[in-house]
């Protein structure tokens, strides 16, 4: 019995605004019939069918808040009801009565008329939860109702012009025409003090008689609703019941209609006054337009196959982000939280949409995000020495090859005297080697390698080898017309007419050197219009349009003058041969300066093997050249011996393996 009982929404707010202080008053009880969903007691600011006033005959303090007797007779009952609902209302500061408690049971309690039972009595115990300790009254046995003396002294009322009787209002309650909605009637309070005047209309809505029930309104909403992030507020525009539209606060309250979130609510017409019952109605918090912004819609990737990229996409509220690519061949692409990663896989072009779910409170959205790779094989001889180059000009080569990694180059031309036709591998000596002195972005390379992987490490060797020439034939020997070091590299005939490294002919090229003998820079056209039977015009046009020149410091004096700062100058080259110090990362032979502008190439450091082989016998091992003169004998330079292990003297007339670097 009674189990469905609640403190109101307007108890709540009253209950919350006492915290602040002042004098909570409980104004009266009431009871009445009919009931509504239990999901709707809070809702609620009047009973659904108020029948009479009930007395406060009692109050108490308890644990946790305040208890009150409250009884119901049969006073004034001219027609058996079914109390099912008993409300209390109370003020605060002398400010508006509001129901604050609210108890209802389906089966409740029956009510019977004053002349079936005149000594009916029914005490129900109301508690209220409540932890406040401030001020508390209770209006104890005051009644708003009017009393049957006061009807019967109504009756013999000579001032009242209308005839009406006692029956009509309290038995059987129907329309007289004697007696108009307008017309007033004299009421007072139980001792019959300060009597007033009250309408038909106004006395039956206080006794809660003749109402109607709203329970199948026409309910027309406002304007709908979208999330903004604050509380929004649904109004209502009209209440229609039997044709009449209802007036909010008089005859009817709204609640429910508040919300923050989107989604579906539902708010409550309750009537009150002559109205009574209770109708729900459906509104919604519509989502917001949702918008979603890439950190970049516009990616270029450059790298090996597998490199990443990282963009951010920043969402209205908390959907979920998904993505897809275009072309997943080209770039796949995870998802995690609002963070996306594209995985390039080849060069090419996709478009990434980005889509954001629809969220608590907003609409999908989403957006593009175009991209661009240039993929590089991690593999460096599955790169064209076009895209080699366009990872050097943008440093990238470190980050996708390694030192070692060999790329084929086919040789296919007269070298001096060497006939070649065969596909000898090039290897990566160092990134950006020296690059403060011999220019930055460049991939230095050695030659060469008879396999792409465990390939023997050889020179290339004329059918002169090991034999020393003066008469001038172009053997693979550093001066042809005498066994001299004067000029040192930069003055050398190899430089010029085997390797190709320089365009310029050394001073006095074709006869015996002089100590005064100098060389020249390579042009800008030394790679792509070679001098003809070199190292260079027998290399692949495609490898030859992306050389790059190197600036490389030797002694370029010779001629044994000694450990002389002042000989050590920088030459441009496109295929110069190792100085003995970039080899072992230590100096023997050569101008002890020169090493001050030299640092050792990073294929050594590793700790690779020095020694060389003869290209065309792999097995045997070869003497092999280096640019550095010998710093103390007029005619030496440095050399490879055979094991490889310590740089050896190398007369300048003797044919042996040559194996230059370039750059690309």
């Amino acid at each position: 019995m009674w189990n469905d009982s609640v403190v109101t929404n307007a108890g709540k707010e009253l209950l919350a605004q006492w915290l602040s202080g002042g004098a909570l008053r409980i104004d009266g009880a009431a009871a009445g019939e009919g009931t509504v969903a239990a999901s709707l007691l809070m809702g609620q600011s009047a009973l659904v069918n108020k029948k009479q006033n009930m007395s406060v005959i009692r109050s108490e303090k308890i644990d946790g808040g305040m208890r009150f007797q409250l009884q119901l007779t049969s006073e004034g009952v001219s027609k058996t009801y079914t109390a099912n609902q008993i409300g209390i209302w109370a003020s605060l500061n002398g400010g508006q009565s509001k129901l604050i408690a609210l108890y209802q049971d389906a089966t409740g309690n029956s009510v019977p008329t004053h002349d079936e039972m005149p000594d009916f009595v029914f005490t129900f115990w109301a508690t209220l939860q409540m932890s406040n300790t401030g001020e508390l009254v209770a209006n104890i046995d005051s009644s708003a109702i009017v009393t049957r003396s006061d009807f019967n002294a109504h009756v013999d009322d000579k001032n009242n012009p209308h005839d009406v009787t006692q029956a009509q209002l309290f038995n059987d309650l129907e329309e007289t025409e004697t007696l108009a909605d307008e017309d007033f009637l004299p009421v007072g309070n139980a001792n019959g003090k300060d009597a007033k005047k009250i309408t038909k209309e106004n006395l039956h809505k206080a006794l809660g008689l003749n109402t109607t029930s709203v329970v199948g309104a026409t309910i027309t909403l406002g304007a709908s609703q979208t999330y903004k992030g604050s509380v929004r507020t649904q109004t209502v525009s009209s209440v229609v019941v039997g044709g009449k539209t209802l007036t909010e606060g008089t005859d009817y309250i709204v609640s429910g209609n508040t919300g923050t979130n989107a989604g579906n609510y539902t708010l409550v017409i309750t009537g009150i006054g002559a109205y009574v019952g209770a109708v729900a109605k459906s509104w919604t918090i519509a989502k917001a337009a949702g918008s979603a912004t890439a950190s970049s819609t516009s990616v270029n990737v450059v790298g090996a196959s597998g490199a990443t990229k990282t963009v951010t996409i920043t969402r209205s509220g908390d959907g979920t982000v998904i993505a897809t690519s275009s072309d997943p061949s080209v770039v796949d692409v995870t998802v995690s939280g609002t963070t996306i990663t594209l995985k390039c896989m080849k060069s090419g072009s996709a478009v990434i949409t980005a889509a954001v779910g629809a969220g608590t409170n907003h609409q999908a959205a989403s957006c593009k995000i175009s991209v661009s790779t240039t993929i590089f094989s991690s593999v460096l001889n599955d790169n064209s020495w076009d895209e080699i180059r366009y990872a050097s000009d943008n440093d990238l080569g470190a980050s996708i090859w390694s030192v070692g990694a060999t790329k084929s180059v086919a040789l296919n031309g007269t070298v001096g005297t060497l006939e070649l036709n065969t596909t000898l591998w090039a290897f990566i000596l160092g990134f950006n080697h020296n690059a403060a002195l011999e220019g930055n972005n460049r991939i230095h390379f050695g030659t060469f390698k008879t396999a792409q992987s465990s390939g023997a490490d050889v020179g290339l060797v004329d059918s002169g080898y090991g034999s020393g020439y003066t008469d001038g034939s172009k053997r693979f020997n550093m001066n042809h017309w005498g066994n001299y070091n004067y000029g040192g590299w930069r003055g050398c005939d190899a430089r010029y007419d085997i390797l190709g490294s320089t365009d310029v002919p050394p001073q006095n090229y074709g006869a015996a050197k002089t100590s005064g003998n100098v060389g020249y820079d390579a042009s800008a056209t030394c790679a792509t219009k070679p001098v003809a039977n070199t190292l260079m015009a027998a290399l692949p046009s495609e490898l030859r349009a992306v050389m790059k020149p190197i600036t490389k410091y030797s002694d370029n004096v010779g001629g044994g003058s000694g450990n002389v700062e002042g000989n050590i100058s920088a030459s441009v080259d496109y295929l110069p041969l190792l100085a003995e110090f970039e080899i072992y990362g230590v100096r023997a032979y050569a101008n002890s300066y020169e090493q001050n502008k030299q640092v050792q190439y990073t294929y050594y450091a590793n700790g690779n093997s020095k020694a060389k082989f003869r290209h065309n016998q792999p097995t045997t091992s070869a003497f092999a050249c280096a640019r550095s003169p010998y710093y103390i004998g007029n005619t030496t330079f440095c050399g490879v011996g055979s094991s490889g292990g310590s740089a050896s003297g190398n007369l300048a007339s003797y044919s042996r393996a040559l194996a230059p670097a370039f750059a690309v």
